[in-house]
């Protein structure tokens, strides 16, 4: 008989666990009355089966996809590999460390999947804006992290954790089922918990609680959508009620449970390879290691000294990306330059040329914009006349604040690229070795495919930093203002400045006094319009600075220096005001320098600590003194503590820049003087084109209101020339044209 609904199936299964004939069945034994298809039977059985494990299936696509589709394909696809595959499982005791390495693989295929489809789409900009919010416990990352992470355990570690943590069994329940005594599975238990925390500490996750309060807190965040994990289990019941799953289930997890069915039968086929050859040279190996006799002794030694020759230290990263990048044209892009660009096709900005002495600015570098002699400043002035040139000051400090932040970010992306595609390749020369040492009989099986798995982690890790890489590319070619469709790779050539304490507190606020645009457009407002001296001014409004105030401050010094404003009359109010907030956010910018310059330095330290660990890891090693897990995991520290480095090197100096905006001292540091804009000069019709290969074209026209000029110029022809500086590239634009009648 049919089950048509599956309520019918709910409610008959309900019974039955209550009657005890499923409660007391294993997954082996469900599984083998699937696979003999009776009808009721086998549905009942495989919904047993999506009961038992659905929760735990579930917990491990919510902690790798932020995406609800791409999670239900994923659980989807997970239990449709199982239909796929239950004729040729064998399972002894659970189905549920299976289970958690198909999903682990199911969800790592739907995010690889996923960021391919965004990266085409364009969408990369938003994907953290479309993650879901999560709840009070533990964050996603450390959940992906942390299912990762128990895929990667030894089997005898695995399956306790899987068993008892993810599924909720007791240990006596587990050694039933594995046939072990309670105790050896208490002791595996524990130390694979020692070992999931040592390695979330070494990925920088580490919990501020235990190992278990983390697992507990990822159980309790998965099971927060009863009614959507009911809709999956669902539909996983009716999809193995149909068998096969034709007609219910998606295109899109039938390609995603045939590609992971596809990659586990490569594995399972090269593991059989690698038995037949191991078989095959075992006499060959055994005969050339017994000629070897007394020289086996030296091997390792010698082995490790030719490592010590062969491999270099761990590399140090880059200060800037390197210059040529594969795989299209590149745009080598200083900060000063970016600046220029985003000023010149800024429609309130007039770029002015600078002076002859020291050239166009244009080619020229500097550690830091405008610091090398020889660099001439970058002059700017108002688009139109204006009086408040203290706010156009203001107006273009967030401009330049803006691009420099994405011009940094962009920096440390290339680095994050940079240490994964070295991951990549480190981890490839592993794999490639131990797949040599199997074939010569030396080697293990279960070595390769770690090797294996880790490089297919590693090489995810690189999509999504290229990924991110290109967001910040598109946003800081929108702030410059240059076309969308140029498709060069920007090359930050310009390097972090180097990272030390910020200036003392009292040295910033006399910047503010002297910069800031707010207090000094509060200052001259007061000078301009009522007369009085700016001498006597800064010395009253200067004492409302209580580190730049003689004396132990205070309210008595406040109140002083509020009676030396009095006479300022009600003016004195607003200049009060400005110089309050702008002493407010220069402490609160300075104390975010000050944290970040000592992230940075404690970053320094884990990558130099991480990379001598990858040194000594890899001679050990290359001895067989050490496992692949542990090469594998110096692989990974060292690379993610570089691109960690990076991240917080880039945070340094946007906050240096956070700093001298809120002094005032940005555009001074950055290079650019402002002037007045030109009052005599008639405006030109053009200006500057966005965007490399676009000119304007115009000529210069009588004013309204002014008389045309007295000579005839009918059938007299003109001939322009003029330069736009609209890239890494001027463009010279010349033509003439010949005067007519209007039409």
């Amino acid at each position: 008989m049919a089950i048509a609904k599956d309520r019918t199936i709910t409610r008959q299964l309900a019974a039955l666990f209550d009657a005890g004939a499923i409660r007391a069945l294993t997954d082996g034994q469900l599984l083998e009355r699937y696979r003999r298809g009776d009808g009721e039977p086998a549905e009942l059985a495989f919904a047993a089966l999506v009961e038992r494990h659905g929760e735990m299936v579930l917990r491990v696509c919510r902690a790798r996809l932020a995406d609800p589709q791409d999670r239900q394909d994923a659980f989807q696809a997970t239990f449709l590999v199982l239909i796929e595959r239950a004729r040729s499982l064998w399972v002894r005791d659970s189905l549920g460390p299976w289970l958690h390495q198909v999903a682990l693989r199911t969800a790592s295929r739907a995010r690889a999947s996923a960021i391919r489809r965004r990266r085409l789409e364009g969408e990369a900009a938003e994907v953290a804006a479309n993650r879901e919010p999560h709840e009070a416990g533990v964050p996603p990352e450390v959940a992906a992290v942390l299912h990762e992470e128990i895929g990667r355990l030894p089997g005898r570690y695995r399956v306790p954790i899987v068993l008892c943590d993810l599924e909720g069994r007791t240990c006596e329940e587990a050694a039933r089922l594995l046939g072990r005594p309670v105790g050896t599975i208490k002791s595996w238990r524990s130390r694979g918990r020692d070992l999931l925390r040592r390695r979330l500490i070494r990925a920088g996750l580490a919990p501020a609680i235990g190992i278990e309060a983390v697992i507990a807190a990822d159980i309790a965040r998965a099971s927060g959508s009863d009614a959507t994990a009911g809709r999956m289990v669902r539909a996983a019941i009716r999809m193995g009620s149909e068998g096969s799953g034709v007609g219910i289930v998606p295109a899109s997890v039938r390609t995603l449970s045939r590609g992971v069915a596809r990659s586990m039968l490569r594995q399972q086929g090269g593991m059989i390879l690698a038995g037949l050859l191991v078989a095959a040279g075992l006499g060959t190996g055994i005969a050339a290691a017994m000629q070897a006799g007394g020289d086996g002794a030296r091997r390792p030694a010698d082995a490790a000294a030719g490592a010590a020759h062969r491999r270099p230290a761990a590399p140090p990263p880059p200060d800037v990306p390197a210059a040529a990048a594969p795989g299209g044209e590149t745009w080598p892009l200083s900060l000063r330059d970016a600046i220029r660009i985003g000023l010149e096709n800024s429609e309130a900005v007039r770029v002015i040329e600078p002076d002859a002495k020291g050239g166009p600015a244009e080619g020229r570098e500097a550690a830091r914009p405008g610091a090398a002699d020889g660099v001439s400043p970058l002059v700017i002035a108002p688009a139109s006349p204006t009086g408040d040139l203290e706010r156009f000051r203001s107006d273009v400090m967030g401009k330049v604040r803006r691009i420099a932040f994405e011009y940094w970010f962009l920096s440390a992306a290339h680095v994050r690229v940079w240490a994964s595609e070295r991951a990549v390749a480190e981890a490839k020369e592993i794999r490639d070795r131990e797949q040599a040492e199997l074939v010569a009989g030396k080697g293990v099986v279960g070595d390769v495919a770690e090797a294996a798995q880790r490089l297919e982690q590693f090489s995810l890790d690189l999509v999504t930093r290229t990924s991110d890489l290109m967001t910040h590319e598109r946003q800081l070619r929108k702030l410059m203002g240059t076309p969308a469709a140029d498709n060069r790779r920007i090359v930050p050539t310009t390097p972090p400045r180097h990272v030390e304490d910020p200036p003392a507190l009292k040295r910033c606020l006399a910047d503010l006094f002297a910069n800031q645009p707010e207090v000094l457009r509060a200052k001259r407002l007061l000078t301009d319009g009522q007369g009085h001296r700016a001498e006597d001014l800064d010395g009253a409004a200067e004492a409302l600075i209580p580190e730049l105030a003689d004396g132990a401050g205070g309210p008595a010094a406040l109140h002083e220096a509020q009676a030396l404003l009095e006479p300022f009359g009600a003016g004195s109010l607003a200049l009060r005001q400005a110089i309050d907030q702008a002493r407010g956010a220069v402490v609160r910018s300075r104390q975010e320098a000050e944290q970040k310059s000592r992230q940075f330095q404690n970053a320094a330290r884990l990558r130099i600590a991480a990379g001598q660990r990858l040194d000594a890891q890899r001679a050990y090693h290359e001895e067989r003194r050490i496992t692949i897990d542990r090469i594998l995991d110096a692989v990974s520290q060292y690379y993610d503590s570089v691109g960690k480095e990076a991240d917080y090197r880039a945070q340094y100096a946007i906050a240096m820049d956070s700093l001298e905006a809120d002094e005032g001292t940005l555009l001074k540091t950055a290079g650019i003087a402002t002037a007045e804009a030109p009052r005599s000069e008639p405006a030109p019709l053009h200006r500057q084109a966005i965007g490399a290969g676009r000119a304007a074209e115009a000529a210069e026209r009588p004013r309204a209101g002014e008389d045309a000029p007295g000579t005839d110029t009918t059938g007299r022809t003109f001939s322009f020339h003029f330069t736009l500086k609209t890239g890494p590239r001027p463009i010279e634009v010349h033509g003439s044209f010949t005067v007519g009648p209007a039409r």
